[in-house]
């Protein structure tokens, strides 16, 4: 996602109100006709950051301080209440912004019903004025909130907002995350791993005298006498059994990989592998070359049929024989009640979208100042500033009465999210080593970005604040990284990790965090392609990184973390991501350690590879206090945390 933050935000009512009965008769001509005792109509006025930044592209979340880039706002809602402060008692149904009342700029034909249009905003000031808004008497605050224009999903976020009816009380109010897919289709994925079942079952029949003999008898050494036992098969059956990723990408490369192993051999059970794999209707050997053609029905599991799912949400686990069978099988996982390290597809999200919110009391004065909205020089501030000039004409006041003519909001407006600026360093000309000490080949490509998942998500309630047991994992996969592409600072974005070669910045939407609390952040890379001769498997954490396949590296972003963080405050800016603020993390990848003695096994402590090392080929569950790590942070708020992160 890409998006537009500023930490200060203006919202202006002016309210075109006459003094009521027993007025003089030039009073008299000024009574608005429209007043019924209750509520008054008046002149509204909105205003927006003098210097917009918000994603997914650079300008979805709004990221230059060039104004054009505002998408404009949608499904505005506006409650008044009694007091400045105290949301409890609400007066009356929200506030409307009539459709065609737009006053300034001139669009009222273009102005949907609470709705700001794309782009347009008043020079200088960045605000709109609308016409005929009633609003109650005596009200003494608001609370606002808006969302920026733009189709919900990947592009530009999602987030489900309930409690904001007429008939809501602000404890209704809640913003939660919007799962990718409501219900997971995972019949090719049992498709998957049936396949994969009926392969690591395969047996060479018996032929008298000779008993039969199950692949996985072959990683018995207890079975070393039986003629057609072979250590290799054997080492290739542990190999298999170990897979872990039941992305399509993932499975068909190791079963392609299998058959290359056995394709040209002669021991039976390796002709029962190669007759297992070929069994399956959608697999075939067509050219009789050891490449395999496989069929659409096993492919592009489980984004194909679950909206984009990251390939490494996908995953299964395998059982233990039983007797008498001598094989393990395996069953499709998606959800995290099996296997607790590995991510629940049901609790990923899409990123938030961008909304808006102000919660404050408001100035009210006796005379109208929509004039000042005309002034093309006018900066919010001095429109801001006349409604205490000269006590608003011995009007000044902090309610709306029947005297009103205009209201300002005290504060200002603010985006309600926060978001990750997230860059991942260049790789440097040295080596980098796997979780067996062996050198990781850098693809001529590179490494690709492909993703980014957040941790730790939760919905929030009226004040942003998260609230509730539940927790999500956004999925970021509209990467801002291409080739051609530029950052805000004018530098050259890439969309692939290598030697001299960074990745970044992407932008991320992401609702705030409780203070002090660690949040995971997973980036999504592809190991090349399958193609790519340049490209080659290498062992991660939890298994073999495949070519062409995605792995994933886990960062810690630790707000008072003792090193790697700055504008940490323990009273303030405690939190990894905080509304109207951007928290940028840079990220480095450690070498890691190599294999010396040529034994594959890393020559320091398990706990301290690094790097490549940590590489995982599924996702794991991004709650969990004890993941590996593989990246360095280097964290700050701009007003916010960064992070210097390496993996």
């Amino acid at each position: 996602m890409k998006k537009i933050f500023k930490t200060t935000m203006a919202f202006v009512a002016a309210v075109s109100l006459l003094s009521l009965a027993g007025c003089s008769k030039a009073e008299k001509e000024d009574i608005n006709p429209t007043f019924d005792g209750e509520a008054v109509k008046t002149q509204f006025s909105i205003a927006m950051p003098s210097q917009l930044k918000s994603k997914m592209s650079y300008a979805t979340v709004q990221g230059s301080e060039d104004k054009t880039y505002f998408r404009g706002m949608s499904d505005i809602v506006i409650i008044p209440y009694l007091s400045a402060t105290d949301r409890t008692t609400r007066l009356g149904d929200n506030i409307t912004l009539m459709a065609g009342s737009m006053a300034k700029p001139t669009l009222a034909a273009n102005t949907a019903a609470n709705s700001i249009p794309n782009g347009e905003l008043l020079a200088n000031n960045n605000a709109v004025l609308f016409n005929d808004v009633t609003i109650p008497l005596r009200t003494s605050g608001f609370l606002f909130f808006g969302k920026a224009t733009g189709a919900d999903g990947y592009a530009n976020g999602y987030l489900n907002a309930t409690g904001l009816g007429n008939d809501n009380q602000a404890s209704d109010i809640r913003f939660t995350p919007v799962r990718i897919k409501e219900s997971l289709v995972t019949t090719k994925g049992e498709a998957l791993v049936s396949y994969v079942n009926s392969i690591a079952a395969a047996t060479a029949a018996a032929e008298d005298p000779i008993a039969a003999l199950a692949w996985a008898d072959c990683a018995n050494v207890a079975n070393n006498a039986h003629p057609w036992y072979s250590a290799s098969l054997g080492q290739l059956y542990t190999n298999f059994v170990s897979l872990k990723p039941a992305a399509s990408s993932y499975v068909l490369a190791a079963v392609q990989d299998l058959y290359s192993s056995v394709f040209a051999g002669s021991n039976k059970v390796a002709l029962a592998i190669k007759a297992a794999i070929l069994a399956s209707a959608y697999v075939s050997d067509t050219n009789n070359d050891g490449v395999l053609e496989i069929t659409d029905d096993l492919k592009n599991y489980p984004g194909g049929d679950n909206n984009f799912m990251p390939d490494g949400s996908a995953a299964m686990q395998w059982s233990e024989p039983e007797a008498p069978a001598t094989y393990k099988q395996a069953v499709l996982q998606t959800s995290a009640t099996n296997n607790d390290m590995t991510q629940d597809m049901e609790k990923i999200v899409y990123p938030a979208s961008l909304w808006y919110t102000a919660d404050c009391g408001l100035k009210a004065a006796k005379i109208s100042l929509a004039d000042e909205y005309k002034t093309d020089n006018a900066t919010w501030d001095a429109i801001l500033a006349k409604y205490t000039a000269d006590a608003a004409k011995d009007g000044a006041g902090t309610a709306v009465t029947a005297a009103t003519r205009s209201v300002a909001i005290n504060d200002p407006i603010e985006y309600a999210v926060g978001r990750l600026d997230s860059k991942v360093n260049a790789l440097s000309s040295e080596a980098y080593y796997d979780r067996k000490g062996v050198a990781v080949a850098i693809p001529t490509a590179g490494f690709q970005l492909t993703g980014v998942l957040i941790g730790g998500q939760k919905a929030v309630d009226y004040q942003f604040a998260p609230t509730g047991s539940d927790i999500w994992t956004i999925y970021d996969k509209e990467i801002n990284a291409n080739a051609t592409a530029s950052d805000q600072n004018g530098a050259v974005v890439y969309d692939a990790l290598k030697v001299g070669q960074n990745v970044g910045y992407n932008y991320t939407l992401a609702l705030p965090t409780a203070a002090n609390e660690a949040v995971y952040v997973a980036f999504e890379f592809q190991n090349g392609t399958a193609d790519d001769a340049t490209a080659t498997d290498f062992w991660g954490v939890d298994g073999v990184v495949k070519k062409g396949c995605k792995f994933y590296m886990i960062a810690q972003l630790a707000p008072n973390a003792a090193t790697g963080v700055t504008g940490y405050d323990a009273d303030d800016m405690n939190q990894v991501f905080k509304a109207d603020h951007k928290t940028i993390a840079n990220v480095t990848i450690a070498h890691g350690v190599a294999d010396a003695n040529g034994n594959g096994v890393v020559d320091v402590a398990e706990g301290d590879v690094a790097g490549f090392a940590n590489a995982y080929v599924t996702i794991p569950d991004l709650r969990t206090p004890q993941l590996e790590l593989g990246f360095s942070v280097d964290l700050s708020w701009q007003s916010g945390l960064t992070f210097e992160i390496e993996f």
